[in-house]
């Protein structure tokens, strides 16, 4: 997948609810595509051709059977899945339940907010409170990758003991 911050000032006006904890635009643009709670900032052009599970996430017509093969595809990019689910439960389909997809931990400083992301894939999104920000897609360094683990592990705890 890829992001293209040149849209963001387009996908600001569309989006209902956009943050703005950064004094960057494009960094603001990441920060909210870390909820997976708005999918159009996810598109990048109107007219675009989306390739799969891109096509399958913009359909005119959402295909239940498709967004839940989607869902399910424990290959694909954890705010992929995301928004998947996010469109399955719009249309009042069950979903997994208790499923951890990715953790977002805000810290607020006084210069600003540090945000760290993990997602189920090995994905991992830093962002500094001064707008510096780190990327790993696989591939990480053990010792990060070992971190990232334990952070998804004692939250899916979390997640296995929540009622509701």
């Amino acid at each position: 997948m890829g992001l293209g911050l040149g849209v963001a000032s387009a996908s600001f006006a569309e989006s209902g609810v956009f943050h703005k904890p950064y004094k960057d635009a494009g960094i603001n643009h990441i920060y909210n595509l870390l909820f997976c709670d708005d999918i159009s900032l996810f598109k990048k052009e109107p007219d675009e051709d989306l390739s799969h599970p891109w096509s399958v996430l913009f359909a005119p017509t959402p295909d239940r059977a498709e967004l839940t093969k989607v869902a399910s595809d424990q290959n694909q990019e954890g705010r992929v899945r995301m928004l998947a689910y996010n469109q399955l439960r719009d249309m009042n389909q069950k979903v997994a339940e208790k499923e951890l997809l990715g953790v977002i931990i805000e810290v607020g400083m006084e210069e600003g907010l540090d945000t760290l992301a993990v997602f189920c894939d090995g994905g991992i999104r830093y962002i500094n409170y001064t707008g510096k920000m780190g990327v790993v897609e696989g591939g990480a360094p053990k010792q990060i990758e070992d971190k990232a683990k334990t952070i998804l592990s004692a939250s899916q705890r979390i997640v296995r003991r929540r009622t509701t």
